[in-house]
């Protein structure tokens, strides 16, 4: 029409609605007259070409397009098969009428030309029209990016049958994972490609091993977190610090992942003891109360290391309010704590375990104390009397025969006895 030919205009708009008129019979019949009265030598190359595709004589096209130096490919040529040599048909009767073309010189074959393979389009098309071909073994012929992202762009199609088995989903995507993590640079698209693994338990396991794996301190955590849940990510650096024995910053990150009894155990298995014997208890104290207090109903250990700690913490720091009973009953569960220690993973384990004898030593020492400072004064009553041996008996297995108890044995609880005799 911008060219002024109303009448091949007119042609071109009626070829959308040919299909069961009279239309092409037309125009087949007015090529046939001028092919016969040698007219068609007088009509413009691109125009004949034209009319004879509004016929259906596609062939014609192609055939002359098959020539190194025309730029149509083999979708083109397809493509005029699909929608003009019969009207508008189906995928599988355009695929059989382009075969035979190819066969017959009259189209392009459907390779690469870089590699002069057959082109995967072409073999996704057949897959489609065959249902007894496998979508596995031509993807299996792929590298394995183009495999899976060809697979994900055909899974993303509605109403198709090009599906792979879970099975096969699961093994396509872990060869892929693992081109991916082998370069630090490409976690955050293993981690996008992991998540689209379709069982929940197998998805989270790995997303979480890729993360364990390959996230440090200094991984920029913002593209991460737009594709996993966060809490993942903080478990991953809490491992992370552990391995490289950064105690303080596990926790931290043990805290921001909600993961309130693993903070808890690292606490009490690697700074608190340490953090007793510098006397630099702030930071403890602080974890202890504003954090794993309030949810010590989620620690399974709560009653009997964090709460222990956090009552010697607190009885250091103010005596206000204290009983004999309470600070007796803070003996007795750290005295059973000495009786039970927790073997700690340590690069130095005799070592980790000399501390933490000592410390439970001397909290028993200061435990015993204190208690002996609450006691009344000794009176002449029976019952007063009673209750100043219960609680010698009690205090008696608070001191233990090392350091720190024959100190104390020496300096106040000879005095103490003296008081009762």
């Amino acid at each position: 029409m911008a060219q002024g030919n109303a009448h091949l205009a007119m042609l071109v708009a009626q070829a959308s609605s040919y299909n069961g008129s009279s239309f092409r019979q037309q125009l087949e019949s007015q090529l046939s007259q001028w092919e016969d009265q040698a007219a068609s030598r007088h009509v413009d190359k691109s125009l004949l070409e034209v009319y004879s595709i509004l016929a259906g004589n596609v062939g014609v096209v192609t055939k002359r397009a098959t020539s190194p130096s025309c730029s149509m490919d083999w979708i083109q040529m397809l493509a005029l098969v699909l929608w003009y040599h019969k009207g508008p048909t189906s995928l599988p009767n355009a695929l059989g009428v382009y075969h035979s073309f190819v066969q017959q010189g009259w189209a392009k074959p459907a390779v690469d030309a870089a590699t002069m393979k057959p082109d995967v389009l072409f073999e996704l098309m057949q897959l489609y029209c065959d249902a007894k071909t496998s979508l596995t073994s031509v993807l299996s012929a792929l590298p394995d990016d183009i495999a899976w992202h060809l697979n994900a762009l055909l899974s993303s199609v509605p109403s198709q049958s090009l599906r792979l088995s879970p099975k096969a989903h699961t093994l396509l995507t872990r060869h892929y994972l693992s081109h991916l993590v082998a370069d630090d640079q490409h976690i955050s698209h293993a981690l996008y490609v992991a998540m689209t693994l379709e069982n929940d338990v197998e998805r989270q396991a790995t997303a979480r091993a890729i993360l364990e794996r390959h996230v440090t301190a200094s991984t920029p955590l913002e593209p991460l977190e737009a594709i996993v849940p966060s809490t993942w990510i903080q478990h991953a650096l809490a491992l992370h610090a552990l391995a490289e024995h950064q105690y303080q910053a596990a926790i931290e990150h043990y805290l921001r992942a909600g993961d309130w009894s693993r903070a808890h155990d690292v606490l009490i298995e690697h700074v608190v003891f340490p953090a007793l014997f510098r006397q630099d208890t702030g930071g403890v104290l602080e974890v202890l109360e504003g954090y794993l207090e309030p949810h010590s109903f989620e620690i399974a250990h709560w009653t009997k290391y964090g709460q222990v700690v956090l009552s010697y913490l607190r009885l250091r720091n103010s005596r206000e309010g204290a009983t004999v009973e309470d600070v007796v009953a803070l003996g007795d569960q750290l005295l059973l704590w000495q009786a039970n220690p927790l073997h700690v993973l340590s690069d130095n384990p005799t070592e980790a375990a000399a501390v933490a004898r000592a410390c439970l030593s001397n909290m028993l020492t200061y435990t015993t104390e204190v208690a002996l400072l609450l006691h009344p004064p000794p009176s002449l009553s029976a019952d007063s009397g009673r209750h100043g041996v219960w609680l010698l008996d009690r205090l008696q297995a608070f001191v233990q025969p090392d350091c720190f108890g024959e100190a104390f044995r020496g300096k106040l609880l000879v005095r103490a006895c003296a008081t009762f005799d």
